[in-house]
């Protein structure tokens, strides 16, 4: 009796701190306002008839309320950064980035990190910080590769391609887009495969190899849906005619280009079809009337602060005014070269240092510009070289600190298991055998709590069904990792995975058949219940459960409603697969209505088991359940109590 009553004191402190767990997750009527709150903000947010100012409001005002909700605050911060690129922050977003970098690391979320990373480079790359993207975007191509996530590491890959062709290492940026179209293969790829394709055809076209760019830029053009790309497309196909000196078909193919109502809408676009096609119009014709056109390019670019743009359209009026105004053609050249410097575009500033030392006069800027030029020329190889040699050690710093990790967690991992070899077996035993008494004592004192003759049919069912769970289950698992243990070849981690699983399902069965305390407010046990199967993958639905008295329920039907609903939701979670289940409790004059309804793969109905027993529950209380299933067309059940 001693010992029985020793086992029940440890039991009931078990269930105690399990039940306080269990009530720490439901929020209260405070946290459901706040959540409320920043659901509201959060949606209002991406409410696209909002301004961007008003949308940043918003989801400034979410975040201040999520501050210590990690989970939510990620969600928010994510979204943060989109809407501070689109509005041009780019100091602001990067911030939010890191943001959003250190709760997703805090978080272990390595889809989110993979994320976060990619962002740093996409808005480092927009603020011509192209070494700290290329870095960024290595470290998120790592994430994702860990990840399999195929289009992430395809849309890395092209990006970093890329920066590689900008900086003029044409070779390793071929080589990182063809390996890019490895991993973009899919229909729902094709946008970048053609932009893969692009960057393959801007390299080509770049070391004068104009056949093999119209090659790639007709890939790219037959292979992406969109509208505007082809477009882009096309204007590059035309550029490659006007370096071939075919400018009438050039010519031919920018009017077409920039007819289009979309080129008209988008001011990057038609800036570059503009210029382009001046430029053309002045090799082919050498008119002197065409300033006008090159200048309302160069406003536009300088409006929309396109850099490699602006290299561009001073490039061109620096040759267009050559022999008409050397004053302004020496000053557009002046411009590409800054500009060009800038954005460390070496080819560019190559070329303008070239038309300043053709177009000056004045001695100390000639031996300016000479030696500039000299320096520039005779140290691009090394420079590119450099260039490559940087990219090629971001990649191995990389992969040396994932070797590097993965050889530390073997060897801790080794010295773990020669720590712990000879007590795990001890362990083991002892955790087995307690199992095996805590299970025996439920069972015994599930069969003495049950006190009413005409129950006994019922206790026996159950005693009967925990036995059979703690044999087939339980047991077999016990035998089975000790059988396991005396094999020195299995690893710790498998040993733990084994006791791991067997707590798990102990745990189940203890919490399938514990007691119910009806001193506590029923609606709220039943809620936790119910709340307890809602995870990321299947969400939990109740309706006008609040509208029930359930003090006016008896506590024998509130077990049956209890255990009824219990077996329902282990069934959805365990078969059905379901992405969500619904819950409406419904008040009538002579009783109460329980619908549930699910979404999973459905079953065909035998009424054994689980179903069998959810039966016998309700009709010993005089009620009814119906079911209602058919493969992969969800599962039905109706209470009326």
């Amino acid at each position: 009796m001693l010992l029985n009553r020793i086992f029940y004191f440890i039991l009931t402190v078990l269930f105690t701190v399990a039940c306080q767990k269990s009530s720490d997750l439901i929020p209260n009527n405070r946290e459901n306002s706040i959540i409320d709150s920043i659901d509201q903000y959060y949606d209002s947010s991406k409410e696209k008839s909002y301004s961007v100012a008003q949308r940043l409001n918003f989801i400034n005002k979410a975040s201040k309320l999520a501050n210590k909700n990690d989970t939510l605050l990620l969600k928010i911060i994510t979204y943060k950064t989109q809407l501070l690129s689109i509005n041009k922050e780019l100091d602001s977003a990067l911030y939010s980035t890191h943001e959003m970098l250190r709760i997703s690391e805090k978080l272990l979320d390595t889809s989110s990190i993979g994320k976060a990373y990619y962002k740093l480079g996409l808005y480092h790359n927009n603020n011509d910080s192209r070494d700290s993207s290329y870095y960024y975007y290595n470290l998120s191509e790592d994430v994702f590769s860990r990840l399999n996530d195929s289009l992430q590491v395809g849309k890395v890959l092209l990006n970093m391609a890329i920066i590689q062709s900008d900086y003029g290492d044409y070779f390793g940026s071929d080589e990182t887009a063809v390996k890019a179209l490895k991993f973009l293969k899919s229909p729902k790829d094709d946008k970048h495969i053609a932009s893969t394709y692009n960057c393959l055809a801007i390299s080509s076209k770049k070391q004068r190899d104009y056949k093999e760019a119209l090659y790639w830029y007709n890939h790219a053009l037959n292979t992406t849906d969109s509208k505007i790309n082809k477009l882009r497309y096309s204007n590059n196909i035309a550029n490659v005619y006007t370096k071939q000196n075919n400018y009438q078909r050039a010519i031919s193919s920018y009017y077409s280009i920039l007819k289009d109502s979309l080129v008209q809408m988008n001011l990057k676009t038609k800036a570059r079809v503009i210029d382009n096609l001046t430029f053309a119009r002045w090799l082919m014709t050498g008119s002197h009337n065409l300033e006008s056109s090159f200048i309302e390019a160069l406003n536009i670019r300088t409006k929309e602060n396109d850099s490699y743009g602006l290299v561009a359209s001073n490039s061109h009026l620096s040759e267009y005014f050559e022999k008409l105004d050397k004053k302004k053609s020496i000053y557009y050249a002046g411009r590409a070269y800054e500009i060009s410097t800038h954005v460390n575009s070496i080819d560019d500033r190559l070329g303008a240092l070239n038309k300043l030392l053709r177009l000056e006069t004045d001695p100390n800027k000639i031996k300016k510009y000479s030696e500039l030029y000299i320096h520039l020329n005779d140290s691009i190889n090394d420079l590119r070289e450099s260039d490559k040699n940087r990219f090629a050690k971001v990649k191995y710093d990389t992969e040396k600190n994932r070797t590097e990790n993965f050889n530390l967690k073997i060897k801790d991992v080794e010295n773990q298991i020669k720590l712990e070899k000879a007590s795990r077996q001890k362990t083991i035993y002892s955790f087995g055998g307690l199992l095996f008494l805590l299970s025996s004592i439920f069972v015994y004192f599930q069969i003495k709590t049950k006190h009413k003759k005409e129950k006994l049919q019922q206790v026996y069912t159950t005693e009967t069904r925990i036995s059979k769970k703690v044999h087939d289950e339980v047991a077999n698992e016990i035998y089975h990792a000790m059988t396991k243990l005396q094999d020195d070849s299995n690893t710790k981690e498998e040993i733990l995975d084994d006791l791991e699983n067997i707590y798990t399902k102990t745990r189940e069965i203890s919490n399938e058949n514990s007691t119910i305390d009806f001193k506590e407010d029923f609606k709220s046990i039943l809620n936790d219940l119910l709340l307890s199967y809602k995870d990321e993958k299947t969400n939990v639905i109740t309706r006008n459960m609040n509208e029930i008295n359930w003090n006016s329920v008896s506590d024998l039907k509130k077990t049956a409603i209890y255990r009824v609903l219990q077996e329902l939701m282990t069934n959805m979670k365990k078969h059905s697969k379901a992405s969500f289940a619904v819950l409406s409790f419904t008040k009538k004059k002579d009783g109460i209505i329980i619908n549930y309804k699910d979404d999973g793969i459905g079953c065909t109905i035998k009424k054994k088991g689980g179903l069998q027993n959810a039966e016998n529950r309700i009709q010993s209380i005089n009620g009814i359940i119906t079911f209602e299933s058919q493969n992969k067309n969800g599962f039905k059940a109706t209470i009326r109590i």
